[in-house]
């Protein structure tokens, strides 16, 4: 190991001089005046311990450099790693808010293409359209915009219970998935579509598109979610106006309150009554993404309490991944189920229930 071009160490212990030592190194092994090697006693200076410090200095000296290169890199990776996060976390706040309407030209047109096809091109083409247009207001459930919502979410439940509630843990719903079920569920001209938990909207607006509903409401208890809901109708709904014949909107109505409370004022709402020649309470088709909710087991017996008392006979339940319980004068029957990938739990289950008058002891949770 050489180093300086003076000093090498020939073998353990010795060293020599290539060329002989400049004056600079010599005084390294320049003895005391008074020091004489033949003193009594005396340890004779010999170059042969001096090497051995150098390179234990010039070892220490690399180590302190290297150690410092580390720490400079370290620094340097932290502050691009808070500038890249910063500039992320802006971009996804920006991105809540901001859906492009240019986005939303193409699925209008071929939506208004697909209606001069047969009746299954038309049904299939007015589905493509609708998730198309949803996913140019919100973006898809796996994008940046719905982290962002869910980023949201977690801030609002945090402001407002102090935690982040198990029931109210944000997750959006794959919007075939609920397209498919939503066709499970046989839904028809004037009835009511509501979605408990509706989060930002995207279910209730994709609803709306689908199918002519008497009234589209969501039930979200986090004020900024369901400011986010409003904002996305508005901006859909005056854009659809402007399209108009191509896009039909059913009414919509957003109500930022606990589902079980929301749920009698949405049925029972000026909207929902609309027709004064309106006798019997019209059916209801109600879309719960349940996989949070609270629950006995995979039974929602709270919950099945709530719709069981305010909406009608021949209403139709639409429940993931929990089930739904009977009660004493009324029963739901499960007409239907489906299982398709969740992006949020990797899979689940739909159960698709009708509501039926029942009187007489109660029965089982079905399966």
């Amino acid at each position: 190991i050489c180093f300086n071009e003076e000093i090498r160490l020939c073998e353990v212990g010795s060293w020599r001089a290539e060329p002989e030592l400049p004056q600079a190194h010599s005084k390294l092994y320049t003895a005391q005046p008074d020091f004489t090697p033949s003193s009594p006693g005396a340890l004779e200076l010999t170059p042969t311990h001096q090497p051995k410090a150098t390179a234990k200095v010039a070892l220490h000296a690399w180590m302190r450099a290297a150690i410092m290169r580390c720490l400079l890199c370290y620094a340097i990776s932290v502050a691009s790693f808070q500038v890249q996060l910063h500039g992320i976390k802006t971009a996804r706040a920006r991105s809540v808010h901001e859906p492009e309407a240019r986005y939303l030209r193409s699925p209008i047109n071929q939506l208004s293409e697909s209606r001069d096809g047969p009746d299954n091109s038309v049904e299939q083409g007015h589905e493509t359209s609708t998730i198309q247009i949803i996913e140019a207001l919100f973006g898809s459930e796996d994008s940046s915009r719905a982290f962002a919502r869910n980023d949201v979410a977690e801030h609002n439940s945090l402001k407002r219970f102090n935690h982040i509630k198990p029931e109210l843990q944000y997750g959006e719903f794959a919007l075939d998935f609920f397209i498919a079920l939503l066709r499970r569920a046989l839904p028809r001209h004037g009835e009511i579509f509501v979605d408990l938990g509706s989060g930002c909207g995207r279910l209730v607006l994709a609803a709306a598109l689908l199918h002519r509903w008497r009234l589209c409401a969501g039930a979200e208890v986090l004020e900024d979610l369901h400011a986010i809901a409003v904002d996305a109708h508005s901006r859909l709904a005056s854009y659809a106006e402007a399209q108009e014949p191509c896009v039909a909107l059913s009414p919509c109505e957003f109500a930022c309150d606990d589902a079980t409370k929301a749920l009698p004022h949405l049925v029972h709402s000026s909207k929902a009554a609309a027709s004064t020649l309106q006798i019997t309470q019209p059916c209801v088709v109600v879309f719960i993404y349940a996989t949070c909710w609270p629950s006995v087991g995979p039974y929602l017996s709270d919950l099945s309490e709530t719709l069981g008392t305010h909406i009608a006979d021949g209403s139709r339940v639409i429940t993931i991944d929990k089930q739904l319980v009977d009660g004493g004068s009324w029963t739901f029957d499960l007409i239907d189920t489906l299982d398709m990938p969740n992006y949020n739990t990797h899979e689940s289950r739909g159960y698709v229930y009708v509501k039926k008058h029942y009187v007489g002891r109660p029965s089982r949770a079905r399966n």
